[in-house]
């Protein structure tokens, strides 16, 4: 999947999401760090940057970013989220699917 980045988000932050309903997913990296994901759903995820010096219509590749399996998701409860894999156990980098805005 080809993502973008969004910064950190709180732990409050990520339990308005849950609240909301919004779609995501948390997975645990294969260097035992904690991603958030919005908008997916899958087991296991791969993610790349786009490449910058391709047209919009090549973002089927890119430079990899990390690859993950899920630990938690929006259907999950509350009670459930485990922060110890976040930073500073309470904050976790945000991904969403990139959008090429013309």
């Amino acid at each position: 999947m080809i993502v973008q980045n969004n910064g950190y988000l709180k732990h409050q932050q990520v339990v308005e999401l849950l609240n909301s309903g919004t779609r995501f997913a948390i997975y645990k990296t294969h260097k035992n760090t904690n991603i958030l994901v919005k908008g997916v759903n899958c087991d296991n995820i791969h993610l790349y940057y786009p490449k910058k010096d391709r047209l919009p219509w090549k973002t089927v590749e890119g430079k990899k970013v990390i690859s993950g399996t899920k630990i938690f998701d929006s259907n999950s409860r509350i009670e459930d989220l485990d922060t110890s894999g976040w930073n500073n156990k309470n904050q976790i980098m945000s991904y969403e699917e990139y959008c090429y805005i013309y």
